[in-house]
């Protein structure tokens, strides 16, 4: 059963997580989400930051510089996140394969070391979510489901990605998807159904042990 809530309520409920642990692994999101993001990092106390190590669910692999960058797109509206927050992300210099496989190793290695960890991820209006795109289910399976395997690298249908997978999904405590929006109701509905993953990638975040959905949108069921 998926739990909708208002989409004001996201800062609340992940700081009821922060406060009361000593780690947090968060995942952020791109796109859309990336303005409640960093208001909300900003918002945080100099004891929760310390608290906290900040991901990316998934990246663009393109220089920090372009536009196209999600943390590129974090650090131009807080130039400080560097200083303030431990984080893991991608190295921009590195070939992506490299620095994808680098990523996977390393979250491989330390998810298990956080008390909470935590995504923020968004959905897409075909049903993708971080960079897992719809597509083929041998595809799909190789690139996503492989156990061990936590991010990746591919050429996709718009940008080239590293984007985590569903190995990621399946260690979240707390999966809170972000998505606001008229045109995300109709998707937000689907997610309720059961659509193979490789057909709408969304339907992994029901891996997670607890989803809740922060919308502006009415969600029915049929």
């Amino acid at each position: 059963m998926l739990r909708y809530v208002k989409a004001q309520e996201l800062t609340n409920d992940i700081l009821k997580h922060v406060d009361q642990v000593s780690s947090v692994l968060l995942f952020l999101s791109g796109g859309s989400a990336i303005e409640q993001e960093v208001a909300m990092l900003k918002s945080f106390s100099q004891s929760q930051k310390e608290r906290i190590t900040l991901s990316m669910v998934d990246e663009r692999a393109v220089p920090y510089e372009s536009v196209d960058s999600n943390w590129g797109s974090i650090l131009q509206l807080y130039p400080e996140i560097e200083d303030e927050f431990d984080y893991i992300t991608i190295n921009p210099e590195k070939d992506p394969g490299e620095a994808a496989i680098e990523l996977s190793t390393e979250l491989n290695t330390v998810i298990v070391n956080f008390d909470q960890v935590i995504g923020i991820y968004g959905v897409g209006e075909d049903g993708h979510t971080a960079g897992m795109q719809p597509m083929d289910e041998d595809e799909f399976t190789e690139r996503f489901l492989q156990p061990h395997v936590y991010a990746c690298y591919y050429e996709g249908q718009d940008f080239p990605r590293v984007t985590t997978t569903n190995a990621v999904i399946k260690k979240l405590d707390h999966c809170l998807v972000y998505a606001v929006g008229k045109g995300k109701k109709s998707v937000l509905e689907d997610l309720q159904d059961e659509v193979p993953a490789h057909e709408m990638p969304s339907q992994l975040l029901k891996n997670a042990k607890k989803l809740t959905v922060y919308t502006d949108q009415i969600v029915t069921k049929d």
